[in-house]
C-alpha cells in the first residue's frame, strides 16, 4: 500500500510540474512561483501602435515580461520581442492593414515561464480616398476634392485624361482638396488620390475624377429665337463674358464651314432676307481676336413664317 501511495504522489508532481508555472528553488532553498501571463487584452490599436494588458501572479521579487510577436503565422523565435516591467505594453512600428500573433512569458528573479498562447489582433488598415467632384473650375485651375474615413495626409497624382498612374504630377495635402494649378485651358484632365499612410505604406489609389478647364474664349449658350417673320429671325443669346461673335447659318443639316458666316457685336441679332416657310439651323462661337475662337454653340433650329 506504501509503494502504491508513493507512486500517486509522484505522478500528481509530475502533473504539476507539466503545466504553465515554473516553481524553482533559489540558493536558499526557497521555491520561486513564476505564472505564464493570461487574459491578453487588446486596447487603443491603431494604424501603427497596439496596446495590450495581462493577468500575472508571482512569488518572485523581480519579475519582468518578454513579448514575442510576428504577422500572423510567423515561429517562435522568429519574431520581434520587447521587454518590460509592467502587466501592459505598446506595441510600435507596426504595419497598417497587418494580422499579428503575439505571445508574453514572465521572467521572475531569473525563472521564466513558457510562454502563453497566441493571441491575434490586426492594426487598421490604410483606407482608400473616394475622389468626389472638381469646383471652382477656371482656364487654368480646380479645386479636385474628396472623401476619407480616418483623414491623414493624401497625395494627389493628376495629369492628362488617360494618363497612366505613376506618370503624372504628385502633391500632398493633410486636407480633403487641393487647388490645382498652372493647367491648361479647354483641357481635360484626370485625377487619382491615395492616403499616405506611415513605414512607406499607401492605400489603393481611388477612382478617377475627370474634369475640364474652361476656354479662355467662351462658348455662347442658350440661343433662342426671339421674334419670326417670313423673312427673318431674331435671335438671343447668354453672353458669358464674351462681346464679340461669329454666326453660322443654313438650311437644316447644312454642314458647318459651308453655310453663310458674318460677325456681330449685337445680342439680340436679326438675320433677314430669307427664305419664308424654310426651317434653318444657326450656330454661335465667341470672337476673342488674338485667343482665337470658342467652340461652335449647340445649333438652333427655327422655321420663318
Amino acid at each position: 500500500m506504501k509503494k502504491l501511495l508513493l507512486l500517486a504522489f509522484l505522478s500528481a508532481m509530475a502533473v504539476s510540474c507539466s503545466s504553465d508555472d515554473s516553481s524553482t528553488p533559489t540558493d536558499d532553498g526557497q521555491n520561486v512561483v513564476c505564472h505564464t501571463p493570461s487574459g491578453i487584452q487588446f486596447s487603443a490599436i491603431n494604424q501603427t501602435r497596439a496596446r495590450f494588458t495581462f493577468a500575472h501572479q508571482s512569488g518572485g521579487s523581480n519579475t519582468s515580461f518578454v513579448v514575442e510577436y510576428g504577422e500572423t503565422g510567423f515561429q517562435l523565435g522568429n519574431g520581434l520581442t520587447n521587454s518590460f516591467g509592467t502587466g501592459e505594453h505598446t506595441l510600435t512600428g507596426l504595419n497598417p492593414g497587418t494580422t499579428y500573433d503575439l505571445y508574453v512569458k514572465a521572467i521572475c528573479d531569473g525563472f521564466e515561464t513558457p510562454y502563453s498562447e497566441p493571441r491575434t489582433f490586426t492594426t487598421d488598415g490604410c483606407n482608400t480616398p473616394i475622389t468626389t467632384d472638381a469646383i471652382n473650375i477656371t482656364t487654368s485651375s480646380a479645386i479636385a476634392r474628396w472623401s476619407s474615413n480616418g483623414g491623414g495626409l493624401f497625395e494627389v497624382e493628376y495629369g492628362l485624361r488617360g494618363f497612366t498612374v505613376g506618370s503624372g504630377a504628385t502633391v500632398r495635402t493633410g486636407g480633403n482638396q487641393i487647388e490645382l494649378t498652372g493647367l491648361d485651358h479647354s483641357t481635360e484632365y484626370d485625377v487619382y488620390v491615395r492616403t499616405v499612410c506611415v513605414n512607406d505604406v499607401f492605400s489603393n489609389y481611388s477612382n478617377v475624377l475627370r474634369f475640364k478647364t474652361l476656354p479662355i474664349c467662351i462658348t455662347p449658350t442658350d440661343l433662342r429665337w426671339t421674334n419670326l417673320t417670313s423673312g427673318s429671325i431674331r435671335f438671343a443669346w447668354q453672353r458669358n463674358g464674351e462681346s464679340n461673335w461669329q454666326v453660322e447659318y443654313g438650311l437644316v443639316g447644312f454642314t458647318l464651314g459651308t453655310g453663310t458666316k458674318f460677325n456681330t457685336s449685337t445680342n439680340p441679332h436679326t438675320i433677314t432676307q430669307l427664305q419664308g416657310n424654310t426651317t434653318y439651323e444657326i450656330y454661335m462661337r465667341a470672337n476673342c481676336g488674338g485667343q482665337g475662337y470658342s467652340e461652335w454653340s449647340e445649333s438652333l433650329v427655327v422655321s420663318t413664317l
